[in-house]
């Protein structure tokens, strides 16, 4: 059984016009209402696929009966946790002569302590049985921020949390087997702008660093990003004309795990749940999906391509990376930082010198090279005709990842920079290509003389 679970449902009104005058008076053409929210969609599509579902979720009042009625005609298995507000109604308007959507949500109002203390128990109880989870959503306001985080640490099985912002980086140290969050979700989670491919991968990869085993990112009809250890993949959608796209993640993640629980691998399952996606991209309703176009939707979808990393590599003398971690541990508790220097044979740069900065700005947070040593050793590059290769830097308390500081203050694409990090027992050493917004790591061998 695959326990699907959320806090924020709602009951959906859709609005079909025509065409829309904004400032004039619009009638709809149609008029629908139906279950929705991000567990209730992923439940849909879930019992819609054929798969073993059990749904927890809260509602109240006129609304909540509205969707516990309408699940009970779906025959999905459902634990409701009454509450004493009555659950939001959200509303999507259909433009046809457009072929747009536009959603207005209502934010989902806050759940008392013991509706909390409800679900989390009724929770633990049906967590015990399932096969798989889904927990998906925003948390309503007044939720602890670890809300997520304490569920999953009470999962004795594999975990899909589709969450954003705080509520996803408090979750990752439990290791969820996929987050799936999109792309405006992965910015907002790691607190700065994604604007190209790569700075999304690296984006992804912070997540995997944090904790989560996989991560799949949703950007619409533009594609499908999955990271799973040292491999990267892009999916192409198959193309549809849309109608309402609301709830297409939701679908994507009820695929997603229906599969990864028959066995597939995960980009196996990743075709299931982006076909799924696309099969509700054409519906009006959200998550009522047919399983015969759904496969006939995943037969169109073409093989992922691999994304590589880049084939520079720098080439590190053991010597001086002791040197390095020396240098490091002499600062302490202040950053140091330095540069190193050789040359460059095609895609390989190799280094024969190692040049230790002063940082004037003497500091835990933040390292400044002192004019005076960084003159001395450009000097000393020329004379031996070098170039820089590198620029490593010591994060004292912190792990061995570009803070905002660091993309500020990049000194070149074209150079590996290097981190130390001396939050753990052992020093540990990354290197990051950098730009002004994003960074990827760089591949680096330690090589003995």
């Amino acid at each position: 059984m695959i326990l699907v679970a959320g806090l924020t449902p709602a009951w959906q009104q859709i609005l079909c016009f025509d065409s829309v005058h904004p400032g004039e008076v619009n009638r709809a053409a149609e008029v629908h209402w139906c279950a929705s929210g991000k567990a209730i969609n992923a439940g849909l599509a879930l019992a819609s696929l054929g798969g073993s579902v059990h749904l927890l979720s809260p509602a109240g009042g006129w609304s909540g009966q509205a969707m516990r009625d309408e699940l009970t005609q779906h025959n999905v298995p459902t634990t409701w946790v009454a509450t004493a507000v009555a659950t939001r109604v959200c509303t999507t308007v259909v433009n046809r002569a457009k072929a747009t959507s536009t959603e207005f949500v209502e934010n989902a109002a806050a759940l008392t302590t013991q509706e909390l203390a409800a679900f989390s128990a009724e929770y633990r109880t049906l967590v015990s049985r399932a096969d798989f989870v889904i927990l998906t959503g925003s948390l309503p306001r007044g939720t602890p921020v670890d809300f997520y985080r304490r569920l999953l640490q009470s999962t004795p099985c594999p975990a899909l949390l589709d969450a954003r912002g705080a509520e996803l980086l408090a979750a990752l140290d439990c290791k969820p087997r996929v987050v799936k969050p999109n792309r405006e979700e992965l910015a907002k989670s790691v607190g700065r702008p994604l604007p190209d491919r790569a700075s999304v991968l690296a984006a992804m990869r912070e997540l995997v660093e944090r904790g989560a085993h996989s991560v799949i990112v949703t950007h619409g009809a533009a594609g499908v990003w999955v990271m799973q250890g040292g491999d990267t993949w892009e999916f192409t959608p198959p193309k549809v004309t849309p109608d309402n796209p609301i709830g297409s993640g939701d679908c994507l993640a009820a695929g997603v795990a229906l599969a990864l629980t028959r066995g597939d691998k995960l980009a196996d399952a990743v075709r299931l749940g982006i076909a799924a996606a696309t099969d509700n991209v054409a519906q009006l309703l959200p998550a009522r999906l047919a399983l015969d176009r759904v496969e006939e939707f995943k037969s169109r979808i073409p093989p992922p391509t691999l994304i590589l990393p880049s084939s520079r590599h720098l080439l590190l003398p053991r010597q001086l990376v002791e040197s390095m971690v020396q240098h490091a541990r002499a600062e302490l508790p202040n950053e140091c930082c330095g540069l190193l220097a050789g040359r460059r044979d095609g895609d390989v740069l190799r280094v024969e010198a190692w040049y230790p900065l002063v940082n004037e700005a003497a500091s835990p947070i933040e390292y400044r090279s002192e004019p005076r040593s960084m003159f001395q050793a450009i000097k000393r590059m020329r004379q031996e005709n070098q170039e820089i290769l590198a620029i490593y830097h010591s994060h004292p308390t912190s792990a061995p990842v570009p803070s905002r500081t660091d993309l500020a203050r990049f000194y070149s694409s074209d150079v590996v920079h290097l981190i130390l990090g001396f939050a753990g027992a052992e020093p540990l050493m990354r290197g990051w290509w950098l730009t002004e917004s994003s960074y990827e790591e760089a591949t680096w061998h330690v090589v003995d003389e």
